[in-house]
């Protein structure tokens, strides 16, 4: 943001209307990041912002805030956002006029704004071509719209019964006439689930006060009768955003007493107006005009905008796991640290992918499939897609409902996509490796096994690739695979990997023709090849690791002979800063480390492992700030030694329980034996003949064994028990419901 020419929020020309500079707490030689900045302020002054600071940055004394908000409901919003916020992205759209050649752009309401692709960028948790519909649950929430001095009863799902749990319910409540006019909120009736040992919420109601698209407070109880929040003037005041949610938690049951009353009313909405008329400030407050704004001065006890907020204490700390407590409305919020969720912050939890994740499709990348290349960063149709890297961005910036960005396997597998990568099982050569069971897919998901786009193939065929989907990929029939591998023994490993494969990096490396380090070496027996450092002859490159395979047929043994090795030594303890490794003995265990050599030192690998092969690692990056030295580098030459320079594939015989092989160039087939299958024979045959399952059910082969779909009431590898049917009117049952 700063190299796109955005400002710290706190440094906004506007800042001293919304938060105020604690300057004793702030060293001198640190007060200009609070210099006030000659700012455009195109959008409302956002405490969300990723540009804002914390509110303690730079103290003095940590324990003391160096910056305080006139709105103190709102400092639980600082420091939160992870990304750009809905004002963070309107503004850069504003400041580079990304939609100033947008032909018929749609008037967005209710705080959005046309982006960079022509169409409306809504607040969370509105949805439509003008942002002006809800994205709720069926059977609540919706859009209300009041006349001045108009109210509406808002209740919760269910009432006067309990709260339904797994609910999200937004309601959108906008005042018609003048722009002027402000919704006004009051809590007739609030109580939902919450952790009665610190009052922290389970299920809430988020009251979006301030600007529609930041997020708002939220609340699970008042102890107040007849609460009242009332939007501020400064962002859209007409409009009010309410959203319950009982999904979060939805493990949390609701009692009887959970439930809520709202009551929503347009206030104000003549040209001219005196805020302090009525009286805005509850609890006794005083109200001093400030122009078309008003302060509260609050009595002891209550807090706010309009001093409704309790007087509320985080000490001592309720939040565990190093959580941040902070004060929302009249409870106490803790803000956990990744991975850690619950109101105390007390569980610990994987990632998870977000509920409302989308798979972005090939389609939006796709070109003529006759000009089809890998390089489709400069390839897609500016006037209607967004680029392969504005998708991308857009998937990474989807968060699950804890805020916790989503596994980095689909971001991974999304940006490979963004560069050209295709699917593995649609590969040219995809039918050698692998059989499509188009029998158990769906017609309409048949597209996602398609292998009529050109591919290059350039490595091997990798089922523990990225980009390989799971077997069970859209089939009709979950208990059945979609996909079947010639070799079952891989069947392990795939949707295993997290990240890019060895042969991911390859693929990409040898399509980009990156010019990098390292890599694999295939030697015939005889043969020799140099290995030299980064930007040898002349002084290595810092912060590198590059890893180089050495591989020679299977029968001969690797030689390598350091020709020059000068790399950072530490000479006070004679250990390395920099160092190359080799892995000469095992590829699986760790290496000798040298950061020097004598001349012609050499060194073949043991007969106790992979005998052919040889692994070596240069590392610069672990003591990067560690200087090379002047001149500083490596040559080293790699031989394979001994071993056929031909390789029969058929000797000795692969081929396992009386299997017969058949050479084919350097690779082989087995013709088994009855009884037996896989690429060596070593499976043992399972056949659905006759059938082993029992009791009517259904037998599938899959891989080396078998599997049977049981009938209701059956259970067992072969349906052979019968399950117990238990009566619903059982008290058990009835506890377990």
């Amino acid at each position: 943001m700063h190299a796109i020419g955005q400002m710290h929020e706190q440094q906004r020309t506007d800042r001293d209307n919304y938060i105020e500079i604690l300057y004793d707490n702030v060293p001198a030689n640190q007060r200009r990041n609070f210099d006030k900045e000659d700012t455009l302020d195109r959008t409302p002054y956002d405490v969300e912002s990723i540009l804002q600071y914390p509110l303690t940055s730079f103290a003095l004394n940590p324990g003391r805030p160096t910056m305080k908000l006139k709105d103190p409901r709102l400092e639980a919003l600082v420091d939160t956002a992870q990304t750009f916020t809905h004002n963070d992205l309107k503004e850069i759209t504003l400041a580079y006029q990304c939609a100033a050649e947008c032909q018929n752009a749609p008037v967005c309401e209710n705080a959005g704004f046309v982006a960079h692709n022509c169409r409306c960028m809504c607040p969370a948790d509105l949805t439509g071509v003008t942002c002006n519909q809800v994205s709720t649950d069926t059977g609540c929430g919706g859009v209300i719209e009041l006349s001045s001095g108009e109210s509406q009863t808002i209740r919760s799902p269910n009432y006067p019964n309990a709260v339904p749990v797994d609910r999200e319910c937004v309601w959108l409540v906008k005042a018609r006439g003048p722009s002027n006019s402000n919704i006004r909120l009051t809590i007739q009736e609030l109580e939902l689930a919450m952790d009665s040992r610190n009052t922290n919420c389970y299920h809430w109601l988020e009251i979006r006060y301030h600007l529609p698209g930041q997020t708002g407070i939220k609340q699970c109880n008042t102890e107040q009768a007849n609460q009242q929040i009332t939007t501020t003037n400064d962002g859209e005041r007409n409009i009010m955003i309410l959203k319950f949610d009982s999904k979060l938690s939805r493990d949390r049951r609701s009692s009887q007493n959970h439930k809520f009353s709202l009551q929503v009313e347009a206030v104000g909405g003549t040209l001219v107006s005196n805020p302090c008329n009525p009286n805005p400030c509850k609890n006794s407050g005083t109200c001093a005009v400030t122009g078309s704004n008003y302060e509260c001065t609050c009595p002891s006890g209550w807090t706010g905008t309009t001093c409704d907020v309790k007087t509320q204490s985080c000490q001592p700390n309720p939040c565990q796991n190093g959580g941040t407590c902070n004060i929302i409305g009249n409870s106490i919020t803790c803000v956990c640290r990744p991975q850690f969720v619950g109101p105390n912050c007390e569980t610990l939890q994987p990632f998870l992918l977000p509920e409302n994740f989308v798979w972005f499709a090939w389609d939006i990348f796709e070109r003529n499939p006759s000009l089809w290349k890998p390089d489709l960063i400069d390839s897609w149709d500016r006037s209607s897609q967004d680029s392969p890297v504005a998708i991308l961005l857009q998937t990474m910036l989807v968060y699950d409902s804890n805020g916790r960005p989503h596994k980095t396997r689909t971001v991974v597998h999304e940006f490979m996509h963004a560069i050209g990568q295709m699917h593995e099982q649609q590969r040219s050569d995809r039918d050698n490796y692998i059989e499509i069971l188009f029998s158990n897919i769906p017609s309409h998901q048949h597209h996602n096994f398609d292998k009529t786009r050109p591919t290059f193939d350039r490595t091997p065929y990798d089922v523990e690739s990225l980009m390989q989907y799971s077997l069970s990929a859209f089939s009709t029939n979950q208990n059945s695979p979609s996909m079947k591998l010639k070799d079952p023994r891989l069947e392990s490993i795939v949707d295993s990997s997290q990240t890019l494969t060895f042969y991911d990096v390859k693929e990409i490396t040898t399509a980009y023709q990156c010019n990098g380090c390292g890599g694999i070496i295939n030697l015939s027996a005889g043969q020799q090849q140099l290995i030299e450092s980064p930007n040898y002859p002349s002084t290595y490159n810092v912060d590198k690791e590059c890893v180089w395979m050495i591989r020679g047929p299977s029968t001969s043994n690797i030689k390598l002979t350091i020709e020059k090795l000068d790399l950072a030594l530490n000479s006070a303890t004679s250990s390395c800063y920099h160092w190359l490794e080799i892995r000469y003995n095992l590829i699986g265990q760790t290496g000798i480390k040298q950061c020097n050599s004598l001349t012609n030192q050499q060194y073949t690998t043991t007969n106790d492992g992979e005998k052919n092969i040889m692994l070596l690692k240069f590392d610069s990056r672990f003591s990067k700030d560690r200087p090379a030295p002047q001149n500083g580098g490596f040559k080293l030459k790699v031989e394979a030694l001994g071993g056929s320079t031909t390789t029969d594939p058929c000797n000795p015989n692969p081929c396992q329980n009386s299997g017969t092989c058949t050479a084919s160039g350097s690779s082989y087939t087995c013709n088994c034996q009855p009884g037996w299958s896989g690429t060596n024979c070593d499976l043992a045959s399972q056949t659905c003949q006759p059938n082993p399952c029992q009791n009517g059910g259904t037998c599938y082969v899959y891989g080396g064994s078998y599997s049977c779909q049981c009938p209701p009431s059956y259970g067992g590898a072969n349906c052979e028990s019968k399950e117990k049917l238990r009566n619903i009117n059982d008290s058990s049952v009835k506890k377990e419901l």
